[in-house]
């Protein structure tokens, strides 16, 4: 959750039911400018300066990110003469990605292109030869390791070995900002353990030898401020070689031990969880169940939790009275109720409801309505000046936003959507770029409220095809609309099962229909027909996509575990429960759990709980990956919708 800070002056964007501000709306509070094309990002960049080297069996690729927006890789991998492999993404505006499943080959191809949610940048290809280098580039100059190396200091059997290098591209000299902390270097290490704590750099690698630059022993990836590896030599000595990656260079330290086993193992760790035994954890939270709360309907004026918790953890709704009267306020919290209720009984809102904590807050006006309902120019006092005709359109249903923004926040610091809630039978509303929407109580309010929250949750677009005469003249970001005729290149095709057999404007699955954002020419959007488009409408499978991404970009799935610290010692022969407090059921997750890199069986009908009973001493690295399962989502190149947590376990 993040809190809100204000200033005295708010610009924002709002999303219009039926009508679209013009640009020259006078760009205040009350009457905020809508700019389609403000919200426009481009196509990505191709990726530059492709290059990659072999460590071991890994495969690692490096380039330029030359786009300015958020941006996904997407890269395959062909060894020999075979088929391209299945693409794999790597992390937002990341420049490098580790290949760590594939066999080492003489020469492999590779390509890689940049992707957002708004289209793809061509490919970029490589052919990566037994150095690194690509044969068919006489002009190749890719770094093998890090160029050339210059020893400060050298290493004898348990000391220190402290590399600067020298980039053979740029010729500049840098330092090695990676340093191992504990153990001492030089020490004893006492049995076939060795738990390594250093400086977290970023991107890392780890060999481990048996001599000084050795990697007979281990060689691999590494993230975070710790590593443990068991098998280790009986005795002798035992070199470790901690690598960094710094734009396009690897530099290095090398530290020296000596082994001996005349001790047990030891952690290293004084802040270790120690657990000999545990009963089976049991957690608050009652997984894929609502937590609902009494309600008061005496009129009170104040905050009440209708559903959830009060934490900040989850997502915070506020619905707020506005246009009721004193008087009026326990009418505006069965109103609040019975709406929200009904609004919410409905895919894909109801898929994940555990996450939503929903407060009403009831504070008076001193008249009931809004300004301009009966006609224009009849004006009530109300508590945030809600206003019919904002900006010349009848049903735009306006509110002074300042004054919800900073009120809320006086209630319910940690909120992520307001919901103001006007008392007039008169049909209206908005949806807010920011995060808050505004419905009236006419016929239509569930629909309403559905479809403004699409707008300032999920950020959709309207799909109607009136109110402009001009598509936008870049791409929209929202995930529903697009310029983009070409199925094959559509932001929604992974919906799509074969992109060559769409036919414009045919059919009633996913597919490309023209018209949306106001026009009824030159935009398309996925369906033919969704609750952004007309009421009575489903959400459609884009649209309920974009609704589940965002709850994820909220609230992660996990609320806590037990143990709850990531380093834990355990004996011999104990039993220790690993548990998840899960908001959802685990009908609704995949739950994956392994121990050092291997899957395993819970062996338990609840997959949130895994008993670990060790039968030899070591250091396990115990880890759960928890995923969204619903069918809702199809593509999610950031893994919104998947939560990994990690244990390291010393057992004695």
């Amino acid at each position: 959750m993040v809190l809100r800070y204000f200033s005295l002056t708010i610009f924002m964007s709002i999303l219009l039911v039926g009508c679209q501000l013009s640009s020259d709306f006078t760009e205040d509070l009350n009457q905020p400018n809508y700019s389609q094309d403000s919200l426009s990002v481009q196509v990505p960049q191709a990726p530059d300066a492709l290059t990659a080297q072999w460590r071991g069996d890994t495969l690692i690729v490096y380039w330029t990110d030359r786009s300015a927006t958020e941006t996904y890789f997407e890269i395959r991998l062909q060894e020999d003469t075979g088929s391209w492999q299945n693409s794999v993404f790597a992390k937002q505006n990341a420049e490098v990605f580790e290949f760590t499943t594939t066999k080492y080959q003489p020469f492999v191809n590779l390509k890689i292109r940049a992707a957002n949610s708004y289209g793809e940048s061509s490919w970029q290809f490589l052919t990566v030869s037994e150095n690194g280098d690509d044969p068919k580039d006489p002009n190749t100059d890719t770094i093998k390791d890090t160029g050339s190396n210059t020893n400060t200091d050298s290493a004898n059997n348990n000391g220190t070995n402290t590399n600067t290098e020298t980039n053979t591209q740029t010729g500049i000299e840098k330092t090695i900002p990676s340093t191992l902390i504990s153990p001492v270097v030089g020490s004893e290490i006492s049995s076939d353990i060795i738990s390594l704590h250093f400086v977290d750099s970023g991107t890392m690698w780890l060999d481990i030898g048996t001599s000084l630059g050795g990697d007979d022993l281990l060689s691999t990836s590494i993230s975070g401020d710790h590593y443990s590896f068991a098998g280790l030599p009986t005795s002798g000595n035992v070199y470790i070689r901690l690598w960094t990656y710094l734009g396009m260079t690897w530099e290095y330290n090398d530290y020296g031990f000596v082994i001996t086993m005349s001790e047990p193992s030891k952690t290293d760790n004084e802040n270790s969880e120690n657990i000999v035994n545990s009963d089976k954890p049991a957690f608050e939270t009652i997984a894929g169940k609502n937590n609902y709360h009494t309600l008061n309907y005496s009129g009170n004026e104040g905050l009440q939790l209708y559903t959830g918790r009060d934490d900040g953890v989850g997502i915070d709704l506020v619905v707020v009275a506005e246009g009721y009267t004193k008087a009026q306020l326990g009418q505006f919290v069965r109103d609040a109720q019975n709406f929200i209720d009904e609004a919410f009984d409905f895919y894909p809102l109801d898929q994940h409801m555990p996450a939503w904590n929903i407060h009403f807050l009831s504070l008076p006006s001193n008249q009931s309505g809004a300004d301009n309902e009966s006609q224009q120019g009849v004006l009530v006092d109300t508590r945030f000046g809600a206003n019919f005709w904002c900006g010349n359109t009848e049903r735009l249903l306006c509110v002074k936003t300042s004054t919800v923004l900073s009120t809320v926040a006086e209630y319910v610091p940690q909120y992520d959507e307001i919901l103001v809630m006007v008392n007039s039978q008169k049909y209206g509303g908005a949806g807010y770029g920011v995060g808050i929407a505004t419905v009236s109580l006419a016929d239509a309010v569930v629909n309403l409220i559905r479809h403004e929250m699409g707008h300032s949750f999920a950020h959709l677009a309207d799909e109607y095809t009136y109110g402009k005469t001009a598509p936008p003249s870049k791409e929209p970001t929202a995930a529903n609309v697009t310029l983009e005729a070409e199925p094959s290149n559509l932001k929604w095709k992974h919906w799509l099962d074969n992109p060559s057999d769409v036919v414009l404007n045919q059919g009633d699955g996913v597919g490309l229909f023209e018209g949306g954002v106001y026009v009824a020419q030159g935009v398309y959007r996925p369906k033919k027909n969704t609750i952004m488009r007309a009421f009575g409408q489903p959400f459609g499978e884009v649209n309920a996509e974009a609704w589940a991404l965002s709850v994820y970009e909220h609230v992660d799935p996990i609320l806590s575990t037990v143990p709850s610290s990531g380093d834990v010692s355990v004996a011999v022969g104990s039993s220790t429960w690993f548990a998840l407090e899960s908001l959802y059921s685990a009908e609704e997750m995949i739950v994956h759990w392994s121990v050092n890199g291997a899957l395993v069986d819970s062996s338990t009908e609840d997959p949130f709980y895994w008993l670990f009973q060790p039968e030899s001493a070591g250091v396990y690295l115990i880890s759960v990956v928890v995923q969204d399962d619903s069918g809702t989502i199809r593509r999610d190149l950031d893994t919104t919708a998947r939560q990994t947590i990690q244990w390291y376990v010393e057992v004695n």
